[in-house]
């Protein structure tokens, strides 16, 4: 038996606000969908720029009222992210995956479809340090 009993990422963290930590699940129960979804309007609702600190899946699998749900917010909300998110930031430490999730940044900053900039880092010191970076120069 185990010393200590593992409790789940929360989805959105703002603890730490105005950098905000997103841990997606591997799976969203199609009942938590709403939640969810919520957490999300919520984080702009606020109407303050932040930073969106990245952690699990790329996007959940087999979670599909999620999906459409959270495919259509960000397409409906572009001007939103634009104007609230001063960047995103993935935290990945492992190097091959990190490479896959640099190249996939590039590409969507190239595409001109980006609402915000997307860095890539190997751990969460990198990732608060870059934050209070991409934070600060939106100081006038």
């Amino acid at each position: 038996m185990p010393n200590s009993i593992a409790t789940p990422h929360p989805f959105l963290d703002t603890d730490a606000w105005p950098v905000v930590f997103l841990h997606m699940p591997e799976q969203v129960p199609d009942e938590e969908s709403a939640g969810y979804m919520a957490q999300i309007a919520q984080l702009y609702a606020a109407q303050e720029r932040f930073v969106l600190c990245m952690t699990g899946a790329d996007l959940p699998h087999r979670s599909p009222i999620f999906m459409n749900a959270y495919l259509q917010w960000t397409r409906d909300n572009v001007s939103l992210q634009r104007q609230y998110c001063a960047g995103a930031i993935r935290i990945e430490n492992d190097e091959a995956k990190r490479q896959k999730y640099v190249e996939w940044a590039e590409n969507w900053a190239q595409s001109g479809q980006a609402p915000y900039a997307y860095f890539v880092v190997a751990t969460s010191l990198e990732a608060q340090a870059l934050a209070i970076m991409l934070l600060d120069r939106d100081k006038p």
